[in-house]
């Protein structure tokens, strides 16, 4: 039997700071395995920066194993470091051989972003963001109203999840808020 569904993406964008870990993961789980069960989401995007990435890639490593439909996508810049889980292979025994743990992610696709500037990383990370927003059908965005970040002149910037919130509503993007 052939599977007519149509396979949707999901972002995952979030600050870099999670107020209260444990209920924020809790909820990201159950958000994620709904779209997972219930949305027919199988492809989830990600970038690289801040703590709900982490929490999300996680958690999405981890249901993989029990829904291996499950495809992650990383969205590199030139900077960055990652690889896919066939070219992790051959590093993975070695470093099981020695009793250590591989320290990147891997990832089922990388898509490499060349458009950005690495020197200005605040507006190549948005640049990103806009991307994995314009090529999803859904976004998980961990995002509150009154998150702020210093600038370097001590004056109070908007966050990169703000800029891409409001950049998903003026899009019209299905959107999952945590």
């Amino acid at each position: 039997m052939v599977n007519n569904l149509k396979e949707y993406s999901c972002c995952i964008i979030g600050h870099r700071r999670i107020d209260d870990y444990y209920n924020i993961s809790t909820e990201t789980m159950k958000v994620l395995k709904d779209a997972v069960i219930n949305k027919n989401v199988t492809i989830f995007k990600f970038g690289n920066i801040g703590a709900f990435n982490e929490m999300c890639y996680k958690t999405l490593c981890d249901l993989k194993k029990v829904y291996p439909q499950i495809k992650l996508v990383f969205y590199a810049l030139n900077n960055e470091i990652a690889f896919t889980f066939e070219e992790a292979k051959e590093y993975l025994s070695k470093y099981n051989r020695k009793n250590k743990v591989f320290p990147y992610k891997c990832f089922d696709k990388i898509i490499q972003l060349t458009d950005t500037d690495e020197t200005q990383f605040k507006s190549a990370c948005v640049i990103r963001n806009k991307k994995l927003i314009a090529e999803s059908d859904f976004c998980l965005i961990y995002y509150r109203k009154y998150y702020s970040l210093p600038s370097n002149a001590g004056k109070i910037r908007n966050s990169g999840t703000k800029i891409a919130y409001e950049y998903a509503c003026k899009q019209n993007k299905k959107m999952i808020i945590i």
